[in-house]
């Protein structure tokens, strides 16, 4: 199930204080490193992004392009409806004041289609050896543990595996 309204409950405060978020992840990392990982391979990394800052603002305009060109690939409405829908996303996106971005190491590289600055998305190279499902395994129950983390703090969050990731 998607969550796409992130209402923190209301025995607590959403906090706007930008350190807050930066601990709270920090924390959340600690309990995502205690996960099982079998073969001690240790395959996530974390990227912790706060906005504003230049990595967020490429985060939204990747929102922006991947948007766009999914409304613009399924002709759903007029070219101009797309830009305003896109520019919706990413404004949206803008809101959030942290993002949390994890990669999984061992898995086939896959260097940047970017071209001049244009989001293309990358191919999906799924797991092929019991390494690399055993790494995604463990980056899994990694990320499910940070989740876990940030939702005892009280913060809204989500897991997304969408076209905007690739």
């Amino acid at each position: 199930r998607t969550v796409t309204n992130f209402v923190t409950h209301p025995s607590m405060q959403q906090p706007s204080d930008i350190h807050f978020f930066r601990d709270a992840i920090l924390r959340g990392v600690n309990c995502a490193a205690t996960a099982p990982n079998h073969k001690i391979t240790e395959p996530t990394t974390f990227h912790r992004i706060l906005s504003p800052s230049a990595a967020s603002e490429r985060l939204l305009d990747i929102a922006y392009e991947v948007t766009l060109g999914r409304l613009l690939d399924h002709r759903l409405s007029g070219e101009e409806a797309c830009r305003n829908e896109a520019m919706r996303k990413r404004e949206k996106w803008a809101n959030i004041p942290a993002f949390v971005v994890a990669t999984v190491s061992g898995m086939e590289d896959q260097t940047s289609a970017a071209d001049g600055g244009y989001y293309k998305e990358l191919p999906y190279v799924p797991p092929t050896t019991m390494r690399q499902l055993e790494d995604y395994a463990s980056a899994c129950a990694s990320i499910q543990n940070l989740l876990l983390s940030l939702h005892a703090e009280g913060l809204g969050s989500k897991w997304a595996t969408g076209p905007v990731i690739r």
